[in-house]
């Protein structure tokens, strides 16, 4: 692939090297470059404006022997680094700007505090984990998380009969707010309801999300998404609509992404090649900061790790950016991330609810992977290293313990 079109009109052109690899894509105003290593993982990028333009976007990684980032250089916040145990589980990560990172595992690869180690695990149910609290019903799902102290925050969850989440009841000092999830034959999230006053439509082209709506009382507007090929990396957002938009661009707009290398969303610029949106994470993918470029700076962390944005001075109020991990899609409601077959909480960095495919998808069935910078699990089903691009992806994947092939 080396255009693509949205349209008739092209978003991105993309140039390849001999191996097929992708060295250059237009974004915009901007030029991004991909370099890679001796064994052909990417191993730095960057975004200019033209060909001898100053970059606005440069970053590096560094990898050990078995292939996990052991660095990551930026040329805004500087670098970060991250070390991990002889089985490549995460046990520490580290940089500018970012809470300082420290992992325990207990034998059953749980993720478990530093200051109780082993003792709130039952059959890899983990039922304390700093400040938070669980519990299960008896098919292993989560139905009750409550974090903070004092007047906590409370999540109750409920299940249909396929085991997909159906509703969950949001309670904290402001108040109790319930939300509704509907699906569709294939198991896939097909409308989100808040309440009475607004929903959202999902549209799916096979097993990636390329198009969410959002209807309130101010009107409605479509966001559709562009992916690299054969993956699920996003490439581009195109808004479109909403009545409340105060100017003609900001209602049919493309956003480019910048993405980690495990594919996470890092910034969105625009069409003109301005930066528009960033966000910096923990490892297991909670935002610790989180803004619209012209607006004023968080100042604070809400709990459930995620920021909430401060108010816009932009004349066109974009929709918030809500992808995560490859497959993800941040339910700022609940601050649980939906993976398609199951639901990921990036407070502890592992699914609320048993493995759909059982043993297959690996011992402990809780597990989302050994770290999220070198897996990538899009589906909720069975992870596959982030870098392997030889296969499509979007419908493969390698069990982790047999090494056998998991074609969907």
């Amino acid at each position: 692939m080396h255009q693509i079109r949205f349209d008739g009109a092209a978003v991105a052109d993309i140039e390849r090297d001999d191996l097929h690899r992708e060295v250059l894509r237009t974004q915009g105003k901007l030029t991004s470059h991909f370099g890679y290593d001796a064994v052909g993982r990417r191993a730095r990028q960057s975004a200019q404006r033209g060909a001898a333009g100053s970059e606005l976007l440069a970053k590096q990684w560094q990898y050990d022997a078995a292939g996990d980032v052991i660095q990551k250089r930026d040329q805004r916040y500087g670098t970060t680094s991250y070390r991990y145990d002889p089985t490549g589980r995460i046990e520490q990560a580290a940089g500018p700007g970012l809470p300082s990172e420290v992992f325990r595992w207990d034998a059953a690869a749980n993720l478990v505090s530093s200051d109780h180690p082993g003792g709130y695990v039952e059959h890899n149910r983990l039922k304390m984990f700093e400040d938070k609290r669980f519990e299960y019903d008896t098919y292993g799902r989560l139905v009750r998380k409550r974090s903070g102290h004092g007047p906590a925050k409370e999540l109750t969850l409920e299940y249909d009969d396929w085991n997909q989440l159906k509703t969950v009841v949001t309670k904290d000092r402001l108040g109790i707010a319930t939300t509704h999830f509907e699906y569709d034959a294939f198991g896939r999230r097909i409308r989100k309801l808040n309440g009475s006053y607004a929903s959202t439509d999902f549209l799916w082209d096979g097993m990636r999300l390329v198009q969410e709506t959002y209807h309130d009382r101010q009107g409605e507007e479509a966001l559709t998404y562009l992916y690299e090929s054969n993956s699920y990396v996003p490439l581009a957002r195109i808004d479109q609509g909403k009545a409340a938009a105060n100017d003609a661009d900001g209602r049919d707009a493309v956003y480019y992404f910048h993405n980690d290398v495990s594919g996470l969303p890092e910034e969105l610029t625009d069409a003109g090649g301005e930066l528009v949106w960033q966000a910096r994470y923990k490892v297991w993918g909670n935002a610790v900061q989180e803004e619209w470029i012209a607006r004023a700076p968080q100042q604070s962390v809400p709990e459930w790790g995620e920021v909430q944005l401060a108010s816009a001075t932009l004349a066109h109020v974009p929709r918030l950016q809500n992808l995560r991990f490859q497959g993800q899609y941040l339910d700022r409601e609940t601050g649980l991330h939906y993976n398609t077959f199951r639901f990921y909480d990036p407070d502890i960095g592992r699914f609320i609810n048993p493995d759909p495919i059982g043993l297959m998808g690996g011992a402990n069935l809780y597990q989302y992977a050994l770290n999220p910078i070198a897996w990538i699990d899009p589906w909720g089903l069975t992870c596959a290293k982030a870098f392997n691009k030889k296969d499509n992806i979007a419908n493969r994947w390698v069990d982790r313990l047999t090494g056998k092939n998991l074609r969907m």
